[in-house]
């Protein structure tokens, strides 16, 4: 037993570090393809660290259940995140991942007359005639509006969530699964996520339009310096994620109650067609009979651990590291077209 506890922290802490590596990453590419291979892989590693308690026939681990969760993790994390990066980017930001990729290729000689090498520059003639614009490196953060951006946003996050929501809901239904349960979580999911995003117009709007290198403590470091820009930085994306929490915990709570109805109704229709069974089975849904309020409760307190654990909190580390090039000694070079507290 002591041996399979090691192995399952050994995998736990190594599949963890996979995911973190992959999230932390996803933070420094912005383009859908790249978006979408990390989100993948970030829910897959994350995905299997959690099955890694499942026990096998021999009391170790089930590798066949860590396997098929993996699979089904990699799927919907890059599902998730293509839907909202895809769809916030629109078809001007899907040109501009394969335009950065073309001229990427093209920076190989050896290319030039084999398939890779026609093909990039076959791409990046096309875009140029197109836009030309569409080839620079900045123009995903500066080729749309706030509300254009926010628009994308709550669509993206509107897919991702209904996503989300039928993803969850299949992994807490058991035998209890039913078409409905599945269309009546993603709906669910879909409408709170979406919603969510169009709460945080308004703070993320407000946080966008502050000068965060003029602040006290900021204004008096090195004008331009990287220490300035990675301390402006730093303060805009923290002010960010406590502007936004109570939105997240809000809706969170909110969430749980629709999501807990939905598994109840399945479970009750199933002991109705099957009064002998028992309603407490490791196969029936998993229902927690508990009062609205303790579900909201338990809810806002899941949340709150969330926003600080340790995935969470190396994301919001590689985002101020990035976003520190917004940053200049001249206010009106300031970037302010690019929200704060993108999407996850």
């Amino acid at each position: 037993m002591r041996e399979h506890a090691n192995e399952r922290f050994v995998g736990k802490l190594l599949l963890n570090a996979v995911a973190i590596v992959a999230t932390v990453a996803a933070v420094a590419f912005t383009g859908p393809v790249a978006i979408i291979a990390l989100g993948a892989i970030a829910g897959a590693a994350s995905a299997a660290a959690s099955a890694m308690d499942k026990v096998g026939p021999d009391g170790g681990i089930d590798w066949g259940a860590v396997g098929k969760d993996a699979l089904v993790g990699g799927l919907v994390g890059g599902a998730t995140a293509g839907a909202t990066k895809i769809l916030t980017l629109g078809r001007g930001g899907i040109l501009w991942e394969k335009g950065q990729v073309a001229q990427g290729i093209q920076k190989y000689r050896f290319l030039a007359n084999k398939a890779p090498g026609r093909w990039a520059n076959k791409t990046v003639t096309k875009i140029r005639a197109k836009n030309s614009d569409v080839l620079k490196r900045d123009f995903i953060d500066n080729h749309t509006t706030f509300m254009g951006k926010t628009g994308g946003e709550v669509i993206g996050n509107m897919t991702s969530g209904a996503i989300e929501g039928a993803y969850d809901y299949s992994k807490n239904a058991g035998d209890d699964w039913s078409v409905r349960g599945m269309m009546l979580s993603a709906t669910t999911g879909g409408i709170m996520k979406g919603a969510s995003a169009g709460f945080k117009m308004a703070p993320n709007y407000v946080t966008n339009k502050v000068n965060y290198t003029k602040l006290p403590g900021i204004r008096h470091l090195p004008d331009g310096g990287r220490i300035q820009r990675l301390a402006a930085s730093g303060v805009k994306n923290t002010t960010s994620q406590i502007a936004e929490m109570p939105i997240n915990v809000g809706m969170s709570s909110v969430e749980a109650l629709p999501k807990n109805r939905i598994l109840q109704m399945d479970r009750n229709d199933y002991m109705a067609q099957h009064p002998g069974d028992n309603p407490e089975a490791l196969n029936r849904a998993k229902v927690k009979d508990k009062s609205g309020a303790d579900l909201m409760w338990d809810a806002a307190g899941a949340e709150i651990q969330k926003q600080g654990d340790y995935k969470n909190l190396a994301k919001n580390g590689a985002k101020t590291w990035k976003d520190r090039k917004s940053f200049t000694s001249s206010p009106t070079e300031q970037d302010t077209n690019t929200p704060a507290g993108a999407p996850e």
